[in-house]
């Protein structure tokens, strides 16, 4: 079949599959072309315009067979792979494919078909993947319904996600928390980040602990992450994450001191409310302006 026959066909079939209902349509109907989506000359074509329509006609069947899917574990795998690779262009609305680009970002966030990727063997860099597409497409000028269903498929992964990998976290930090679908996801989900950003910080402290050199820029992106969220004013989630800080107020080591001293002067500079939420911090702060090292008393002042 030529590019553009095939790509007329992909678009009937993915219009009939939209046409079905759910409660009506019988799914061992649909077993033929389900299996005929997944093979690899559609999965991994050159043309853009197949393969988002293969990604549209897999999220259907998706759809119709819901809560069961129709694949293996692999063979899962393999269509979010697809999925993610689509979803990263649902920021370029002059796309001429945008419409599909979009009907895809709905169906995995209506349809909720988007949990299936949390218990796959590749999810962490599958969600990692998807995280960094949503911050990077995540502009102002992003249209209202858009911003929603990304806010809505990142939340459904936070809430389902056993455990999220250290690796989104650190997506999140680099797309700064300033970024309002970042501050969004983390007020949505502050009960569940706050473990998670608490284990991140942790873990990152501890490998510094036992690593000071080589592990000194993740201590240091740690500590960016703190500050980025009590700039998003969503300082519950750093409710087990402060005094982590606090503790490093009295290292015995004066980089650390340092950067404990100035993360937590830019939180108060960035929500002044923490000072009284965390008093405790605040006040171990404040003894640090006359910490027997310069380089700890610079930062103070900053």
């Amino acid at each position: 079949l030529t590019t553009s026959v095939l790509v007329e066909r992909l678009k009937t079939l993915q219009s009939q599959l939209m046409a079905l209902e759910q409660d009506s349509v019988e799914v061992a109907s649909l077993k033929r072309v389900s299996r005929e989506l997944i093979d690899e000359r559609l999965l991994l074509h050159r043309d853009k315009a197949i393969k988002i329509l293969t990604a549209c006609c897999l999220a259907e069947c998706l759809r119709l067979y819901a809560p069961e899917a129709p694949y293996t574990d692999h063979e899962l795998t393999d269509v979010f792979d697809l999925f993610v690779r689509q979803l990263r262009y649902v920021g370029e609305v002059q796309h001429p494919l945008y419409s599909y680009y979009f009907m895809l970002l709905e169906s995995l966030s209506t349809v909720k078909s988007i949990l299936l990727v949390t218990d796959l063997p590749d999810a962490d860099e599958l969600m990692t993947n998807l995280f960094k597409h949503f911050f990077d497409a995540a502009t102002p000028d992003l249209p209202h319904r858009v911003r929603e269903c990304m806010l809505d498929i990142l939340v459904q992964i936070v809430d389902e996600a056993h455990l999220l990998p250290a690796e989104q976290a650190e997506v999140a930090q680099r797309a700064r928390a300033r970024h309002q679908l970042v501050t969004d996801l983390i007020q949505h989900t502050s009960d569940k980040l706050q473990k998670y950003v608490c284990q991140y910080f942790s873990e990152a402290l501890l490998r510094g602990e036992r690593h000071p050199l080589a592990d000194e820029q993740e201590r240091e992106r740690a500590h960016r992450l703190v500050v980025d969220i009590a700039a998003a004013r969503c300082e519950s989630v750093l409710l087990n994450v402060i005094p982590l800080v606090q503790e490093e107020l009295r290292h015995e080591n004066s980089r650390t001191r340092a950067l404990a001293i100035r993360t937590l002067g830019r939180c108060w500079r960035a929500h002044p409310g923490m000072t009284t939420a965390f008093a405790s911090a605040w006040k171990a702060w404040c003894e640090r302006r006359i910490d027997r090292d310069l380089d700890c008393r610079l930062p103070w002042v900053e």
